[in-house]
C-alpha cells in the first residue's frame, strides 16, 4: 500500500513546484476570453438567424404549394413561430451581447448573466421543442 504521508509531501512539492498563476488571472487574460467568447456568441446568433430565415423560406415555400388554405395556414403559422422563438432568443442574450468586461469582477458577473441566459435558453429548449411535437 502507499503510504498516506508520502502523498502528502509529493502534493506538497508539486504544488509549491508549480508556476503561479497571475498570467492566467491577469485583467488582460480575462478580457481575451471574454472576447473570444463574445465573437462565439455573435457566430452561435449568426447561424441561428441563418437558420431561422432558411426555414422560414422553407414553410413558405410549402405554404405557396400546398392543396388546402388549413395547409397553407399550417406552414405559415409555423413560420411565423420559427420568427418569434428566434425573437425571443435574440432579445433574451441582447444584454450579453453587448456587455463588455474591464475588471475581474465584472468577467465573473458576465459569466453569471451568460449562465442565466443559458439556463433560459435549455428551459425553452427542453418546454418547447417536445411540446411543439
Amino acid at each position: 500500500m502507499n503510504d498516506p504521508s508520502m502523498d502528502l509531501d509529493e502534493l506538497k512539492t508539486v504544488w509549491r513546484d508549480e508556476p503561479a498563476l497571475d498570467d492566467a488571472a491577469s485583467p488582460q487574460a480575462l478580457r481575451r476570453e471574454a472576447q473570444r467568447q463574445t465573437r462565439r456568441l455573435y457566430a452561435t446568433v449568426a447561424v441561428e438567424c441563418v437558420g431561422t430565415a432558411a426555414a422560414i423560406g422553407l414553410f413558405a415555400w410549402l405554404a405557396g404549394g400546398a392543396a388546402t388554405n388549413a395547409g397553407r395556414l399550417a406552414y405559415l403559422a409555423i413560420g411565423v413561430l420559427a420568427l418569434a422563438v428566434q425573437g425571443w432568443m435574440l432579445w433574451l442574450r441582447r444584454k450579453v451581447l453587448r456587455a463588455r468586461a474591464a475588471a475581474p469582477h465584472e468577467y465573473l458577473e458576465l459569466q453569471a448573466q451568460r449562465s442565466r441566459v443559458a439556463m433560459r435558453l435549455a428551459w425553452l429548449a427542453l418546454i418547447g421543442g417536445p411540446s411543439a411535437w
